[in-house]
Order: structure tokens, then C-alpha cells, then sequence
């Protein structure tokens, strides 16, 4: 895939852990296995001394409404989420879930070393020199190019521990590819926008992920609720509980290309 960058503001860019950065990724990601179809999206980093959020553009905007209204909202139909949150002072590195339709918050707390593979070869990508790197995380292989110009350990989602910040990296697959496209200073980059979820592990989140496809609308259901469905022009359309089921867990099977692969699950 051809690295492109938008534009970069990194020349002379006095870089100091007291300041707040922004690092906007591009996202291209395939949501099936074995499809040449892509989709893109814009990510955001956003760095506060050793400790960052990386979300997408949506979620950023969603997290800084939900801090004026003091509300939890995000209308996710899947679980393959790219939410995490680094605290590089401790080396922790959480990966933040919200549950499909009911938008309950959990964390998972990433333990996998990143045992960095550095190659000596360097390549100059929109005039920064870039060094590469390897690492295997998620059951994929991941190479990456960072700028030891650029001293920050940081890089999108999990990714981190690299002598200088990470400007692109894909899974030798070629099914996410973050590339970035921008690097600005801000005092108030958003990166405090954000709650906290319930702590759980690899073994929970399958669980919830498994029960949910069962029983997509289980809550719902349990609590009388009254589901309305309509088109997009608005018009009511007469749906089940079942047949809406039956839609979500279509969805579900269709869209299983998960970033971690060692964690996915075989939805029949």
C-alpha cells in the first residue's frame, strides 16, 4: 500500500513532554476477511506528557459531549473497536470496549510486551527519515517506520516503545493500515475527554461478546422495551425482536476481522 501523507507539521517542532500534541492518523481497515474492499477513517492521538488517547473522530467528538452533559452515548453494532488509552509512565495500555447498542464501558488491560524488532534500513516518507521496525501482537505481524527525529514513544492504538514516534504501521495482511497525516501542538487537545470503564479480561470479553450474538436484544427484551424501527426517510418498519436478531447477528458473522486475532470468535 502506498504511503500518503495530507500534509505534517513536524519542521522545528520543539517537542516536550509538558505539552499537549495531537497526532491525526488515517485508518484503512478491512471489516471482512479475504475482501479487497477498504474503508477509512480519521484516528486521533492525543498525548498529555506520557499519557495518551487514541480514538476515532467520532469518538472524540462523542467524549467531549458526553463531558458537558455528563451522559454515556455512542451507537457502535460491533465490537472491533480501536479505542485505547496509554499510561506510559506505568506501561499500561488499555483497550476501551463499548458494547453494541447498550454502550456499556469496559478496559482491557493490554500485558503483551512489545518486543520491538529494529532494522538498520532507513526510507525518507514525505521528507522524515524513518526507521523500521517489526513486531508480532494480536496473532498479526506488524512492521512499522518511526522518526527517532521525533522523540516520542507514542504511536496509534496499542503500538508504543518505538525510539521515536510511530508515522505508519500494517499487519502484513494489509487489513489496518494507520498512516499520519498530521501533528499539531494544542493546550487543550481533548485528551482528558474521556471515563473510565469497568477493568476485565480477554476471557470476559469474549463472553460478552459471545452472549451478545445469542441474544443481541436480551436486555432490551427483559425490559419490555418497545423497539421502533424505520428507513431512512423515516417511516416505520414492522420488526421483531427475532427478526432484528437475526440482522445484528448477520452483521456480526459478515464484519469479524478483528484487529486482535488470537481473540476472535467464530460466530455460527
Amino acid at each position: 500500500m502506498k504511503l500518503v501523507f495530507v500534509f505534517i507539521l513536524f519542521l522545528k517542532f520543539n517537542w516536550s513532554q509538558s505539552q499537549n500534541i495531537t497526532c491525526l492518523y488515517e485508518l484503512t481497515y478491512k471489516t471482512k476477511v479475504s475482501d479487497s474492499f477498504t474503508k477509512s477513517e480519521n484516528y486521533y492521538l492525543d498525548i498529555s506528557g506520557l499519557q495518551s488517547v487514541f480514538r476515532s473522530e467520532k469518538d472524540k467528538d462523542v467524549d467531549s459531549l458526553n463531558q458537558k452533559t455528563g451522559s454515556r452515548s455512542s451507537n457502535y453494532l460491533n465490537f472491533n473497536q480501536l479505542y485505547t488509552r496509554k499510561d506510559l509512565n506505568k506501561n499500561n495500555v488499555f483497550k476501551v470496549i463499548s458494547t453494541p447498542l447498550y454502550n456499556d464501558l469496559y478496559e482491557i488491560l493490554i500485558d503483551d510486551k512489545q518486543n520491538w524488532k529494529i532494522f538498520p534500513e532507513t526510507r525518507l516518507i514525505a521528507n522524515i527519515s524513518c526507521q523500521r521496525a517489526e513486531l508480532n501482537y494480536g496473532g498479526r505481524t506488524w512492521e512499522a517506520c518511526f522518526a527517532s527525529s521525533i522523540p516520542s514513544q507514542e504511536g496509534p492504538y496499542i503500538f508504543h516503545g518505538l525510539p521515536g514516534l510511530i508515522i505508519s504501521i500494517s499487519d502484513s495482511n494489509k487489513d489496518y493500515y494507520f498512516n499520519l497525516i498530521r501533528l499539531d501542538k494544542a493546550e487543550n487537545n481533548g485528551y482528558s475527554n474521556f471515563k473510565k470503564g469497568k477493568l476485565i479480561d480477554w476471557a470476559m470479553f469474549e463472553k460478552l461478546q459471545k452472549n451478545f450474538y445469542s441474544e443481541p436484544f436480551a436486555e432490551l427484551k427483559a425490559k419490555s422495551s418497545k423497539m421502533i424501527v424505520t428507513d431512512v426517510k423515516g417511516n416505520q418498519l414492522d420488526r421483531s425482536f427475532n427478526d432484528m436478531s437475526k440482522r445484528m447477528q448477520k452483521t456480526l458473522r459478515e464484519n469479524n476481522n478483528p484487529i486482535e486475532l488470537n481473540h476472535k470468535i467464530d460466530y455460527k
